[in-house]
């Protein structure tokens, strides 16, 4: 209930925020649709806990990739898309070598960006969806589940060309529930540190 709580609490200030700034960026706000936008990420999933049955299990530092599509709204600095991101990380614990757990999840995003000047922007995000969570053992053998999840993420951006920015993020991911990894109640949040590319269209 908490996670959801922070959700709700998350996506209430994103929407909420335009409109604190001043009245007429909302009256002044176009009609249509701005354009669009892809991101290409990459980063590392940092160490982290998956907890099986109510034990604890350390992972270690995974790859982690993305990318993202969306587009601009009428109000200023606000956005919405699609946002895909897969990691991956080895068992901490040597009994455990060489066995792994990925997640892969998808994502409706609601972005806000605050512009500092002409280069620069920080921005937050939160975005609903799923995540799905595959263990693998040392044989390649794996077990899958997926649930209905949440992240939220803040990060800056740069303009490097025209249409090109460059950002980094910090992305926090969790399920609202635990995911059944065959008789197995699992959960794993994963925090991430991201950079990648934001192409304008």
């Amino acid at each position: 209930m908490n996670k959801l709580i922070l959700t709700a609490a998350a996506f209430a200030l994103l929407a909420a925020t335009p409109a604190f700034a001043a009245d007429p960026i909302v009256s002044d706000a176009v009609a249509d649709f701005g354009g669009f936008y892809a991101e290409v990420y990459g980063g590392v999933a940092l160490p982290s806990i998956a907890t099986w049955n109510g034990d604890d299990y350390d992972l270690k530092v995974g790859p982690a990739f993305g990318a993202s599509f969306g587009v601009a709204t009428p109000v200023p600095g606000l956005s919405v898309g699609l946002d895909v991101m897969w990691t991956s990380a080895e068992y901490a614990e040597a009994v455990y070598s060489n066995e792994f757990q990925h997640s892969l999840s998808g994502m409706v995003e609601v972005e806000y960006a605050v512009p500092l000047n002409d280069t620069f922007e920080l921005y937050g995000a939160a975005g609903l969806g799923f995540v799905g969570i595959t263990y693998e053992d040392a044989n390649g053998d794996k077990l899958s589940d997926a649930g209905a999840g949440y992240q939220v993420a803040i990060g800056a951006r740069a303009n490097v060309l025209e249409n090109v920015a460059l950002f980094g993020e910090f992305k926090h991911q969790d399920t609202f529930d635990t995911v059944a990894l065959g008789t197995n109640d699992v959960s794993s949040p994963t925090n991430t540190l991201l950079v990648g590319l934001r192409f304008a269209m």
